[in-house]
């Protein structure tokens, strides 16, 4: 098979797009081996505390940059360089009012020796600012085709994060001060590096007269990611306050061995996706699903097989680098984790129809019902059934988030798909996937992981045999590809 130029484009910009991932897989010995399996549970939800700051203090810039570039409808008065102000004004505001009021938040919400905002709780603020501020920058990069520079900012932050992280953990020991150190070092460096991108031509402008409009404008898209982050990770934060650091350990280190699985999913979904929008040509109210659904089929078989070898190979893999033999403990819990990327593509054609239609205001009123609606589960269930309900409430939030933007798109558009094979087919191998779970108590989980494959090849060859020419044909078909950066 001689894959065409632009699929070889699409999948070197997708690899590049994905190192942040890939530099948290190579650093995971690292935190293990180093930090206690407390520490790492603590590290966990800093970290996931980061993410959390780098949404509040983007405030949306980075998902308007694409809108901005490409259509450039926007007010005259909005350009490139008022935005990144805005973003620098309101990133810097949030991160003076979380000096002011963040020691008072966590010290009311957990114990000083659990959460401290001094210093990990403000390293992790810091982190989320200057990290956020890079992401924006790398998405203006991507959608203004400086595909080099793209590709040096991306290498760059992987190198600094690693060199940084290791060389700290090596120094400090089991002590959060050096992940946490590298973390946020890496983050300045970036940040230098975005601001000297931006200094020829277009260094941030702030015009306060713009920032209301520019604001009201990113707020939708701030809704989303905050939504998005509410529905990822605010488990963490729960667990937290009613379990012991060391079992949020052990699920935070089950959710890490997905990452090669996550890894495979933005891959495919940044050279499926478009390919998919490029076929409706603009037809939004019924768009042809020929190509589409041959697409879809391809994004689902690979969710499933993807799973399955990495049920297969973190548990041989890890016990190789990974010496704290505790953590070995979330090995069974990685099937059921597992069975939330199933719903995987489902998600992506519903929100892909309505951002594509511009109706983001859609997007977050289903987030926000499925986002509520899994905060109270996890309140109600976490405290008597800790890890236990976090991992089920996780899956069933994905399946309500997809049949509440299934809502919003019945609405407004007429879609067919094949529900044998993105319904029917994702649930059975969900059946195959929760068995590793509750059989691993009595069996070898190696065995119960190499038995998926069975299964997985069984009911791919049944449902899909006649799509796998019918997806040879499209990803060779060079005739058919777009440009990575498009």
């Amino acid at each position: 098979m001689k894959l065409s130029k632009p699929v070889i484009q699409s999948f070197l910009f997708t690899v590049v797009g994905a190192l942040p991932f890939l530099s948290a897989l190579v650093l995971l010995p690292f935190y293990s081996n180093y930090l206690s399996t407390e520490n790492f549970g603590l590290l966990s939800v800093y970290i996931s505390l980061s993410l959390l700051f780098q949404i509040l203090t983007s405030f949306g810039v980075e998902q308007y940059v694409p809108v901005l570039i490409n259509e450039r409808s926007g007010p005259p008065s909005i350009t490139i360089q008022k935005v990144f102000g805005l973003q620098l004004v309101f990133g810097l505001s949030v991160v003076a009012i979380a000096l002011l009021i963040g020691d008072w938040v966590l010290s009311f919400f957990y114990d000083q020796n659990t959460l401290s905002f001094f210093p990990f709780g403000l390293m992790s603020v810091a982190t989320g600012f200057l990290n956020g501020y890079f992401r924006s920058e790398t998405t203006y990069l991507t959608f203004n085709h400086e595909i080099k520079r793209y590709y040096f900012a991306n290498f760059f932050n992987f190198l600094v994060t690693l060199v940084l992280s290791i060389a700290f953990i090596h120094l400090w020991g089991n002590d959060l001060m050096g992940p946490m150190l590298g973390r946020l070092l890496s983050g300045v460096l970036i940040f230098i590096l975005a601001l000297v991108y931006q200094s020829a031509s277009r260094f941030p402008q702030i015009d306060f007269g713009a920032l209301f409009s520019i604001g009201k404008i990113t707020s939708l898209m701030f809704g989303y990611t905050l939504l998005m982050w509410v529905l990822s990770y605010i488990d963490r934060f729960i667990l937290t306050a009613k379990i012991s650091m060391d079992s949020v350990a052990v699920y935070d280190f089950a959710t890490k061995c997905l990452l090669p699985v996550e890894f495979v999913m933005i891959g495919l979904n940044n050279f499926i996706l478009p390919r998919i929008y490029s076929s409706w040509s603009g037809n939004l109210e019924h768009p042809p699903m020929e190509r589409a659904k041959t697409l879809l089929h391809g994004l689902t078989v690979a969710a499933v097989f993807s799973i399955s070898f990495t049920l297969v190979g973190i548990p041989l893999i890890a016990p190789i680098v990974v010496k704290n033999s505790a953590l070995y403990e979330s090995f069974p819990l990685m099937g059921i984790l597992g069975i939330a990327y199933l719903t995987r593509a489902m998600f992506s054609l519903y929100l892909g129809i309505l951002m594509l239609r511009k109706e983001v205001s859609a997007v977050v009123r289903a987030l926000l019902f499925s986002a509520l609606i899994h905060f109270v589960s996890l309140l109600i269930f976490v405290p008597t059934w800790g890890v236990e309900a976090a991992l089920w409430l996780g899956i069933l939030s994905k399946v309500i988030m997809v049949l509440f933007l299934q809502r919003e798109v019945r609405k407004r558009v007429q879609m067919q798909f094949n529900a044998q094979k993105l319904i029917t087919y994702p649930l059975l191998m969900s059946l195959v996937f929760a068995a590793t779970y509750f059989l691993s108590p009595r069996m070898s989980y190696i065995y119960l992981s190499l038995g998926t494959l069975i299964p997985a090849f069984f009911f791919t060859y049944l449902f899909f045999r006649k799509d796998l020419k019918r997806a040879y044909g499209l990803i060779v078909a060079s005739s058919q590809d777009v440009d990575p950066g498009a």
